[in-house]
């Protein structure tokens, strides 16, 4: 589009190795028309750095201008920067420029290139067993990554030992040394690394260390890696300092000793001793001092000049007193001591001494001459092995010839130069001046040279020889003569005829010392015109015609001279173009431009526009040219013609530059289609503006980016960047934004995350939720695995037990993917906590227990966690062991009889029973009778006969008088005793073991009473609400009568004490067993129980339904109904609007429930009295998970040309929405259709791969399995 401008780079980071060549590249777009005006490219260029705010084009840049090279064709340019350097790192960027206004465009962000060389780095695993070597890993690294097809080079002590690889493992020791190179830069190879060499070690100051000074010790030894320093002090095992630089402020005598500096790194150590000497300074009556009188002295050459001085020093060190043995002057050193001048050849028999010997001194110096000037330093030495003071800084002496007269020298003026000389015999003197041959005449031959008039050529530098039979020396002076200006000289360019409108250059010059100032007049004006050498008149008018003096100055005179100047009068002038409004020109406003020429001359206007045809109409033949509502497509340069009969002139171009808000800016996105994690993006927003716009991009109204440049870059855009995106183009003229738009980023799924609710324990029968969620685009599909089988696959990640049980008790992990990738989670574990299953018992051994043998019982229970099991023996409370296993030792007939194993854990309990049979002859026989009282006559008695034995004895009643057998059985039963059936009773218990015989019961039979009789009334069925009676009556005259209801405790008040028991208005609660009591003189007795059942209709029935929460699609599920009546009820279930019963009984149970299932249901519950319903409803979830099915017809091989059809199908109630797609094919294209069946009619090879389907209904959206189709 018109405003896609932008640069792209191949690559935004490089990393190459120093020496070696590295290309950048890039590609570049810009709109081919902007405002109706083709685009061309004017230039390009790559840069790193600015100069002025302008880009500094590289083959311009001296630092690497031969080493660069630009390759650009069409919309693309390299750059090639061979021989690299370190400061080569920078950020490079590409700029090219158009030849629209403001068509210029630089690629920003750059291409950041970073120049490394190498470095060996070493590590130590362990260390050697022979010492002094070290076992070594050493690395071959550099501080950014290089690219992978680099192979090395090792070197050790220079030699090649390795190649290819980036690391090395060798024995390293104290002399060795290693590198490594890239393969093709051998020449740039990393430093070597190395143990420290012996070190140098320095003192600052180097002279005599004062007490109070302070001194700097210097260590430094050729080391890589770099060595760490340590200084000792001699006899001293602490260390004194680390660094390379060990200060001692404040030094005392004490710090005097020898001192040791240890170089150490991880490949050895060595070190170097220096000794340090302090001089100290005594404390007593008088401090060490040293005072000059002056600093500083000029003398002539051959004079004398005296330098004095005065010091101070202690009377007392140390208990010495202190005398001064030596004091001398010195200007230099002999073998790093001061040389007293009094011994030095150069100052032999001019040097005196005048010292008192304990304040002053001063010396003498005498024909002085120029190697004299120099630093001279008084130097005081004691009989205190310590007291030796130098002052410091000294006495400057500086050596001069002497000048006549000695201010500045005035042209016309006298001068004398005099050269002197101490000689013996006495010197000839000859005088020169520089640059003169001096094989030519000399100036003069006597020690003055005189100048009576001297003038400004005399200026130059001037010497003297002095010289005898013995030797030469020589002397300078330089001659600097001050003069007036001399006559200026005027000139004026151009030389020839000075035309009005051209500019002229008017140039001043004279000859002076010191250099003249310049003023220039006007003839006839006071004011001056210019100052400066050259007076310059641009755009020169007839009235700038006359006389121009220049007037030449400087503190020793002035002088002028005169031109003409004549303005020759042509065709009309340059005329000037003039804009209305002068300030910036804004869309819409109103301008003015004026073309104005010599007010004086009758001219003709004409307005043109640049680069528009100037033979089509021009714009205005007026001197004004006005637009009423200009327009940005009016910028422009316009300008003006003046035309009379002497000729035509043209005006500058002048540059309107009409200023408007931005519109409405255009963005792009690049690339265009998907966005996938981890690619580069570039957002691009260009508006048309002037000024240029700046641009600022949001994401969701957060500022990402404001800037000059419309573009923003995702190096590598991430899942957290999908947002809605906008921007801003603004200038100082107003603002507009862009209209939002989504950048959605895919992404493989991540951050995959799994839980399980509930999370605490889980108990067998509970519902538990598997839930996987991961954070992808394109949402994942999800896949559920119990150890590796596939249990669920779809959009949800749901996997729901309702109703978990111990066999789902396994490792589980769920699957996230979706086209752009796929991820497990990790593996977890479900452990189901379930109570005992139904135990298993078992009997060792097997076969028959023989009394005295030993026995074990076994229970076993799948439990979780694992049970406890406790051993019982029926009807015995205490448990007989505890344990799986049960073991009786020397086994009896009592041990016979029921065990049972009871297992438990925390979630519940179980329980089996075992019964346990052991084999005995009969023991113990015995009879016993049912009565322990009074047996009366007509009651019923029974005789039981009972032994301990096993197998089961077969027993044989006998009565000791009369019929001896009268049972072959364990019991009799006498149903009405009689008083003949009084006597002794006896049995015989045997089996195949043995046969005993018991002892006799006795029976004594009463003659007794009748027990009291009850009667209802009416006799027949009892209805609810009908009135009862109860009558109880016995043979006797009763005192007193009693009711009562079994099972209602009889302390409590009775129901009656009548005869009779009245229900005026029975109700079903009094349904039940009734007794009377009668009591008289002759004892108390019961009655039997009367029944009393109360016959009523079915109240409500209730109705339920289990399980009670959501009943979802092909669960189980029960519907139960119950009705309070005691009579026999009759159930029936029915579905509304179905005339046909759907099941009978109490409960009605479903299974594989299906949405067509939900409706309501009603219960009719029915007896003989009364009919009575209630309604439930029931609504079936549809399973959100279930997938859709798909079928290929037709089912078998499918050839090229033949028709196929897909069908896609549910059982949803109502039907789903399905929608076919092709696996890999961007679903957030055209579907390949919105029908259940989706039909090639001539599939085609191109048309294999795999397909799906998607289910869309209320519920949510469900995927199929793939299909695959093979197309033959």
């Amino acid at each position: 589009g018109q405003n896609d401008w932008g640069v792209t780079y191949t690559s935004t980071h490089i990393c190459a190795l120093k020496g070696s060549t590295v290309v950048i590249h890039c590609t570049y777009r810009y709109p081919s028309r902007v405002n109706n005006h083709d685009t061309t490219v004017d230039e390009t260029l790559w840069f790193s750095k600015l100069n002025n705010n302008e880009p500094v084009d590289l083959r311009t840049d001296s630092e690497c201008a031969s080493r660069v090279q630009y390759h650009c064709d069409k919309n693309d340019c390299s750059l090639r920067i061979t021989d690299l350097r370190e400061r080569d790192s920078a950020e490079y960027k590409f700029r090219f420029t158009t030849n629209r206004p403001g068509g210029k465009y630089t690629g920003s962000p750059g291409v950041t290139l970073t120049v490394t060389d190498l470095q060996v780095k070493v590590n130590y695993p362990s260390r050697c067993k022979i010492d002094p070597c070290v076992w070594a890993k050493l690395s071959c690294h550099s501080m950014c990554r290089l690219p992978d097809h680099h192979s090395y080079i090792w070197y050790k002590n220079g030699e090649i030992i390795q190649k290819n690889t980036d690391s090395l493992l060798d024995y390293f020791y104290d002399k060795d040394s290693f590198s490594c190179a890239v393969r093709g830069y051998e020449h740039y190879p990393a430093p070597s690394v190395y143990a420290p060499k012996l070190p140098s070690v320095s003192v600052s100051p180097s002279a005599e260390i004062v007490e109070g000074s302070s001194v700097n010790l210097t260590c430094s030894s050729d080391a890589n890696p770099a060595a760490n320093y340590t200084w000792y002090k001699e006899n001293e095992d602490s260390p004194k300092a680390s660094g390379q630089i060990f200060i001692i402020t404040d030094v005392r005598p004490e710090h005097s000793g020898n001192y040791s500096c240890e170089a150490q790194n991880r490949r050895g150590r060595h070190n170097s001793t220096l000794h340090l000497t302090v001089v100290a300074v005594v404390q007593g009556q008088k401090a060490w001092g040293l005072t000059y009188n002056s600093t500083h002295i000029c003398a002539l050459k051959v004079s004398t000049v005296d330098m004095h001085c005065t010091y101070t020093y202690p009377p007392w060190m140390d208990g010495v007193l202190i005398e001064v043995r030596k004091t001398f002057w010195f200007t230099k050193l002999s073998n790093k001591k001061p040389l007293d001048l009094t011994e030095d050849s150069e100052y032999a028999g001019r040097v005196q001494y005048h010292c008192d010997g304990s304040s002053e001194c001063t010396l003498t110096l005498t024909d002085l001459r120029h190697i004299d000037s120099a630093e001279y330093k008084f130097r005081l030495i004691t009989n205190y092995s310590k007291g030796k003071l130098t002052g410091s800084p000294g006495v400057t002496l500086t050596v001069t010839v002497l000048v006549t007269p000695s201010g500045d020298i005035m042209e016309g003026s006298s001068v004398n130069l005099t050269c002197s000389s101490d000689a013996n015999p006495a010197a000839n003197y000859t005088w020169y001046k520089e640059n003169v041959n001096p094989d030519l005449q000399p100036l003069s031959k006597e020690p003055q040279l005189v100048f009576s008039s001297i003038q400004s050529s005399d200026s130059g530098e001037y010497y003297c020889t002095a010289e005898n039979q013995l030797g030469k020396n020589t002397s300078e002076y330089i001659i600097d003569v001050k003069y007036a200006p001399k006559l200026p000289s005027v000139s004026v360019s151009p030389s020839a005829e000075i035309v009005e409108g051209s500019s002229v250059t008017l140039t001043c010059s004279s000859d002076a010392n010191p250099a003249a100032n310049y003023t220039w007049y006007k003839e006839n004006e006071d004011s001056p015109k210019a100052s400066g050498q050259i007076f310059t008149i641009t755009d020169v008018r007839p009235e700038h015609s006359g006389n121009y003096s220049c007037e030449a100055q400087n503190r020793r005179g002035r002088h002028n001279s005169t031109l003409h100047l004549n303005v020759v009068q042509d065709a009309p002038i340059v005329p000037s173009v003039l804009v209305t409004p002068s300030g910036d020109i804004m869309e819409g406003s109103s301008v003015n431009l004026t073309c104005s020429g010599d007010a004086n001359i009758s001219v003709n206007y004409t307005w043109y526009k640049k680069n528009v045809n100037q033979d089509l109409q021009p714009l205005s033949k007026e001197p004004q040219l006005v637009v009423n509502s200009i327009q940005s497509s009016d910028s422009g340069e316009y300008y003006c013609t003046t035309e009379n009969q002497l000729g035509k002139s043209t005006s500058e171009y002048i540059f309107i530059d009409v200023k408007y808000a931005p519109k409405i800016p255009s963005v792009s996105v690049s690339p265009s289609g998907e966005i996938v994690e981890g690619t580069s993006v570039t957002l691009t927003c260009s508006s048309d503006a002037n000024p240029a716009a700046n641009y600022t991009w949001y994401k969701e109204n957060q500022t990402l980016f404001h800037g000059s440049e419309g573009i923003y870059n995702f190096t590598s855009i991430s899942s957290e960047d999908r947002a809605m995106y906008f921007c801003k183009s603004e200038n100082q003229y107003g603002q507009i934004n862009s209209s939002s738009f989504l950048i959605d980023v895919l992404y493989a799924p991540k951050i995959l995350s799994v839980s399980v609710s509930p999370s605490g324990e889980i108990v067998e029968g509970s519902s538990v939720n598997l839930t996987c969620s991961s954070d992808a685009n394109p949402a994942a599909n999800y896949t559920w695995y119990k150890e590796n089988q596939t249990l669920f696959h779809g959009s949800e990640g749901i996997y729901n037990f309702m109703s978990i049980s111990s066999e789902d008790r396994a490792m589980y992990y769920c699957k996230s993917e979706n086209q752009y990738g796929q991820i497990n989670s990790s593996s977890f574990f479900i452990n189901v906590l379930y109570a005992p299953k139904l135990p298993s018992v078992s009997v060792s051994p097997s076969g028959e227990i023989v009394e005295g043998s030993s026995v074990n019982l076994t229970c076993s229970s799948d439990a979780n966690p694992a049970a406890n099991y406790t051993w019982y023996k029926e009807n015995e409370d205490s448990p007989k062991a505890s344990g799986q296993i049960l073991t009786i030792t020397d086994v009896r007939p009592e041990h016979s009889g029921n065990y049972y194993c009871d297992v438990q854990n925390r979630i519940g309990r179980n329980r089996i029973t075992i019964h346990l049979t052991v084999e005995d002859a009969p023991t113990s026989s015995s009879v016993s009778v049912s009565t322990s009282g009074e047996i009366e006559e007509g009651s019923s008695v029974t005789l039981t006969c009972s032994s301990d034995a096993n197998p089961e004895a077969n027993y044989t009643l006998y009565k000791s008088t009369g019929p001896k057998v009268i049972s072959g059985g364990r019991q009799l039963v006498l149903k009405s005793i009689k008083s003949s059936d009084s006597g002794e009773y006896y049995c015989i218990a045997e089996n195949e073991l043995g046969k005993k015989t018991s002892g006799t019961t006795s029976i004594n039979v009463k003659h007794a009473r009748r027990m009291p009789s009850v009667s209802v009334s009416p006799s027949g069925e009892i209805i609810q609400g009908s009135s009862v009676t109860l009558t109880c009556s016995d043979d006797k005259p009763a005192a007193n009568y009693t009711w009562y209801k079994n099972n209602v405790n009889p302390e409590l008040q009775p129901l009656s004490k009548e005869p009779q028991f009245v229900f005026s208005s029975i109700q079903s609660s009094d349904s039940g067993e009734y007794y009377c009591t009668t009591e008289s003189r002759m004892g108390k007795r019961a009655s039997e129980y009367i029944f009393i059942d109360v016959k009523y209709a079915p109240k409500l029935p209730s109705v339920s339904v289990s399980p009670s929460g959501e009943i979802v699609e092909g669960s189980s599920v029960t519907l139960t109904c119950s009705s309070d009546v005691y009579t026999a009820v009759k159930y029936t279930w029915y579905k509304e609007n179905e005339d046909s019963p759907k099941a009978s009984g109490q409960t009605f149970t479903i299974t594989d429930v299906r949405p067509e299932h939900s409706g309501n249901y009603y219960c009719e519950a029915q007896n003989r009295r009364r009919l009575h319903s209630a309604t439930l409803h029931l609504t079936v979830v549809k399973d959100a998970y279930k997938m859709p099915f798909v079928s290929v017809s037709p089912s078998g091989e499918i050839i090229e040309g033949s028709s196929v059809t897909l069908t896609c199908s549910s059982d949803d109630k109502p039907e789903s929405n399905y929608t076919w797609y092709k696996k890999n094919v961007n679903p957030d294209l055209q579907p390949l259709s919105t029908e259940p069946h989706f039909v090639f009619s001539s599939i085609q090879s191109s048309d294999s791969g795999e397909y799906y389907c998607t289910a869309v209904d209320q519920m949510g959206k469900r995927l199929s399995e793939n299909i695959s189709i093979d197309v033959k």
